[in-house]
């Protein structure tokens, strides 16, 4: 999925310039996603029950939101912007199926603040 590589760059590249556009990019797919929940009022990208896009769009609310954000510093996915979005986020994570395969939050989070002080961090 286009968008985890795009939310993903716009999350890990250096300040700058760069970063500024991965993440107007970032906005453009997140804003198009937005759209596709708002499309009859669902609480799934599929409806009412969590499906294909849904397993695949994991990575916004777990890897982008709890971790990404929390280690960079970088907001992408904020309630005011894409309000349906961090609403689907919050089902997606809170259901049996989010909930159960997600690595946990304080493992990772120690991880990936190492691997950017260490500037190992992969981001294109």
């Amino acid at each position: 999925m286009q968008v985890n590589h795009t939310v993903w760059k716009a999350l890990w590249s250096p300040p700058g310039e760069g970063r500024e556009a991965a993440c107007e990019e970032a906005y453009g797919m997140l804003e198009k996603l937005e759209d596709l929940l708002k499309e009859g009022d669902k609480k799934y990208f599929g409806g009412d029950n969590i499906g294909y896009v849904d397993i695949a769009a994991n990575f916004l609310p777990h890897w982008a939101i709890l971790i990404g954000e929390e280690v960079t510093g970088v907001r992408i996915l904020t309630e005011d912007r894409f309000p349906v979005l961090c609403e689907w986020a919050k089902n997606f994570t809170g259901s049996s199926i989010g909930a159960a395969h997600f690595p946990e939050k304080e493992k990772l989070v120690p991880f990936f603040k190492a691997m950017l002080a260490a500037k190992s961090v992969p981001y294109t």
